[in-house]
């Protein structure tokens, strides 16, 4: 991604500064990818800037999932400070179709939803005025190898990515072309494109939702919103549920802990399949004089803000 944006930002008209980040699985390798980066960086006359943090190896496969977490939680705070330290308006990272399609199958095996089949979203904003690009989204693997190896480009790999014990490497080195050679040798670009499609949809879906629950809404308070049931009578099981997603998020509640049974649940007690269900982190959603009554609990919400 460097050297394609160091031959295009003058015809992209854009300042491009190099951030990497350190997490110091793989040493001395970790150190020495930092020094490559830097060394490219200025081969090419461009700031760069690298932060760093040790992390123990994780020592199991589920320990191994979390210390991931935490790293990429790290890793993009960093990206957010350099960001705002060399005033940009966006990060741009190299996730590949590849990348994609890994994320979407990933996810399938999980039992992810439509928010889950859209992989990973090739341009967001995160921040007031910053965004998270990813233009290579659209490229395979194979691709950007072939182009880097025209231009002479030599490049650095991860080998914790061949480790056959983590589920995203061996859905990329077993599953996804045991897929390849069995089914259809363009899996990757199908995935893509399925990614594409649930982006479109979901986005449709949550415009709509949106609609209904600013229409449904009676009072709100930090604790509580009610709802007109009549405004949400005859609405299909997907759009409540996507309704209720929505209606967490202007709350802002924690969503972690909920799942398709507890948005299904939710989406129950509009159709009176219930009466009321108990979701987590102390919420409640129950039936009340033709309304719909969605309430945190006083003693979660002084928890979450750690009294």
């Amino acid at each position: 991604m460097l050297r394609l944006f160091a031959a295009l930002r003058r015809a992209l008209r854009v300042d491009l500064f190099v951030a990497h980040f350190n997490h110091r699985w793989r040493q001395p390798d970790s150190d020495g990818d930092a020094r490559w980066v830097q060394r490219l960086s200025s081969a090419f006359g461009l700031p760069c800037v690298v932060g760093a943090q040790c992390f123990p190896r994780p020592t199991s496969a589920r320990r191994a999932v979390q210390s991931e977490s935490e790293a990429r939680t790290v890793r993009y705070r960093f990206l957010r400070w350099a960001a705002e330290y060399f005033r940009c308006s966006a990060i741009a990272t190299a996730h590949t179709l590849n990348d994609q399609a890994e994320t979407v199958l990933h996810h399938l095996l999980r039992g992810s939803g439509l928010s889950g089949i859209r992989g990973i979203p090739g341009d967001r904003p995160i921040d007031s005025g910053l965004r998270i690009v990813r233009p290579l989204l659209t490229f395979e693997r194979e691709e950007l190898v072939a182009f880097l190896d025209t231009l002479g480009q030599k490049f650095r790999t991860d080998p914790t990515n061949q480790e056959p014990a983590r589920t995203r490497n061996a859905i990329r080195h077993e599953l996804l072309p045991q897929l390849q050679r069995r089914y259809n040798p363009r899996l990757i670009a199908a995935l893509g494109r399925l990614a594409r499609q649930a982006s479109e949809a979901e986005l449709v879906v949550r415009r709509l939702a949106r609609r209904v629950l600013r229409r449904a809404r009676c009072s709100r308070t930090d604790g509580a919103v009610e709802l007109e049931l009549s405004r949400l009578r005859g609405r299909s099981r997907h759009l409540l549920r996507q309704v209720f997603v929505e209606l967490w998020q202007v709350q802002d509640w924690p969503r972690r802990k909920m799942t398709f049974r507890h948005w299904n649940a939710a989406a129950d007690v509009v159709q009176g399949r219930r009466v009321q269900t108990v979701c987590p982190d102390g919420v409640i959603v129950r039936r009340r004089r033709g309304r719909l009554l969605v309430e945190r609990s006083h003693h979660a919400r002084r928890a979450a803000d750690g009294h």
